[in-house]
């Protein structure tokens, strides 16, 4: 019976660790292990790149003349500096360049032999070009994981993908970028499931997806500890601290930028304001006339002679 039913168990993808892109590329080097079949992982995510840039290590490496070789390397960095500048958002002054030259006799091998492709950062602020693997860490970890789950998504179909604590090289914003191009690029044809302790990973305005993991611990009669296992479940109001804290910082962060950011905030004198608010409102929809719409945030100042300095908060961030 159960190897009936076999066939109908999804096929899982899971990662525990995330491979970054080297920014040179011996050319002949890779192709003869490419042939051998002794790829490392770092070449893995570089082919994989190849492929998201519409290009393949033939068509690079086969160029016979400077057009050919200079118009595909222009077409992949339009392409890719596109698909990752739609996502990164730190900086959008930047764009990824590619260019395969001759080796030098004085660089270390394998980079003294060959075609060796070059990746390299503009910065057009400043004119000035950085060699990919001096970007900053995140930069490097996110381009790459672009690259490599645009891939995954190209070539497995129907699979669960799992993911183990993405996105630690990041910063909060660069996070919060992370979970866009989850939801936008990944959700919609796969099932992602991926564990975090941040709160700049927990979609804040989907907490029905959330699960919690802890460990639950009590105490017997004569004080002692008993450990009765790890608890995963829904009860987004966890009762061990450290469970929440990820949590309430993700809805504390949301209610932040709710107030300071977003573009309509509606400052009041007090909380019993709000009460009355939203009491006329509740009233005035039900007997069908205009209600305060619901993309006003209510905030109350904490008295009328602090609403002026609030407003000037405001006005300050062009709200």
């Amino acid at each position: 019976m159960i190897d009936e039913l076999e066939w109908l168990l999804p096929t899982f993808l899971y990662f525990s660790h995330y491979d970054r892109m080297n920014g040179n590329v011996p050319l002949q080097e890779l192709k003869k292990r490419h042939s051998k079949n002794t790829l490392e992982d770092e070449d893995r995510v570089f082919l994989a790149f190849l492929e998201f840039a519409g290009t393949s290590l033939d068509d690079v490496s086969s160029q016979k003349t400077f057009e050919e070789s200079k118009a595909l390397v222009e077409s992949a960095s339009i392409k890719i500096s596109r698909q990752i500048f739609k996502y990164w958002t730190q900086n959008k002054h930047l764009k990824v360049e590619f260019s395969v030259d001759h080796a030098r006799d004085g660089d270390t091998p394998p980079f003294d032999m060959g075609y060796i492709m070059h990746t390299r950062i503009l910065n057009r602020l400043h004119d000035m070009t950085v060699n990919f693997d001096d970007r900053s860490a995140g930069f490097v970890w996110f381009f790459s994981f672009l690259v490599l789950f645009s891939h995954v998504k190209k070539r497995h179909k129907s699979v669960i993908i799992l993911l183990d604590e993405p996105g630690l090289s990041l910063h909060a914003k660069a996070q919060s970028d992370l979970l866009r191009f989850i939801n936008d690029e990944l959700r919609p044809t796969h099932q992602v499931i991926f564990s975090t302790h941040s709160p700049f990973m927990v979609p804040s305005n989907e907490l029905d997806a959330v699960r919690t993991v802890e460990d639950v611990v009590k105490k017997d009669s004569d004080g002692e500890l008993i450990v009765h296992g790890t608890k995963v479940g829904d009860e987004v109001l966890s009762t061990d601290k450290d469970t929440l804290f990820p949590l309430q910082g993700a809805l504390g962060y949301e209610i932040t930028q709710t107030l300071f950011v977003g573009p309509n905030t509606l400052i009041v004198e007090g909380p019993s304001d709000i009460l009355y608010i939203q009491a006329f409102s509740g009233e005035a929809r039900r007997r069908n006339f205009t209600a305060l719409s619901p993309k006003w945030t209510i905030c109350p100042s904490g008295g009328i002679g602090k609403v002026s300095t609030f407003l000037s908060l405001f006005s300050g961030n062009k709200l």
